[in-house]
């Protein structure tokens, strides 16, 4: 929260920043609502950035089903731990014949 209050309030003078805090969301990053990935819970929508497109066209951005992150099983997770720390040591090895190359 601090993170985009701080957005938020990016570019206001401290007065403004002062009453933006007053009222609950009525902030907005990058035109977008502070509480942009979750739904409305009866709170009013932000006015519109002047910054933001005209809301015609973007509504069906709004629409688009973004791609779920697969949850990993305690053995794959495993899995990739393992290539992870065996590429570090290839990469601690191609280093250390770097160099000796260059003594």
């Amino acid at each position: 929260d601090y993170l985009l209050d701080h957005f938020c309030n990016e570019g206001k003078t401290p007065r403004q920043s002062d009453m933006a805090k007053g009222v609950k969301g009525l902030g907005t990053y990058c035109g977008l609502r502070k509480s942009f990935l979750y739904p409305p819970q009866g709170s009013e929508p932000c006015p519109p950035s002047p910054s933001a497109p005209s809301p015609g066209g973007s509504d069906s951005l709004l629409q688009v089903a973004m791609p779920q992150k697969l949850l990993l099983t305690e053995e794959e997770a495993n899995h990739l731990a393992e290539e992870l720390v065996a590429e570090e040591e290839r990469m601690k090895q191609r280093a250390e014949k770097k160099r000796l190359k260059k003594k």
